[in-house]
């Protein structure tokens, strides 16, 4: 029974990872792996601990920190890429998940970075 769980959620993760960014419904990836998306999010309950939406939102929102600390994409080119068509709506859903706005998490990142370097370059 837990191999089966852990096999249907490491599918969603894999067919997530190709197809976040297009904001796809559960019951699409649920219907991918031939359950219903009423058993998707309990195996994601039983193996993550997490709901479905919960994941697929995770996902969108470790991408965007990446963006965010890595790239220097805009906001609205960053919310774009990861396929908000309105960049207040991405900001609200970042701060809604992370507490903080795009750009005082890129603030906050960009810190963070420069005290990584300065501390790995002084000698």
């Amino acid at each position: 029974k837990g191999g089966r769980a852990n096999m249907h959620v490491e599918k969603f993760k894999q067919s997530l990872d190709q197809t976040f960014r297009k904001h796809r419904p559960i019951a699409e990836y649920a219907n991918e792996l031939g359950i219903t998306h009423t058993q998707l999010n309990r195996v994601c309950k039983e193996v993550l601990g997490k709901t479905a939406l919960e994941v697929i939102h995770k996902r969108i929102i470790t991408e965007a920190q990446r963006d965010l600390t890595y790239s220097n994409l805009s906001i609205k080119e960053i919310a774009y890429t990861l396929g908000f068509e309105d960049e207040a709506y991405f900001t609200r859903f970042f701060k809604r998940m992370h507490q903080m706005s795009p750009s005082q998490f890129r603030q906050n990142s960009g810190k963070n970075l420069k005290e990584i370097f300065d501390s790995q370059t002084s000698f």
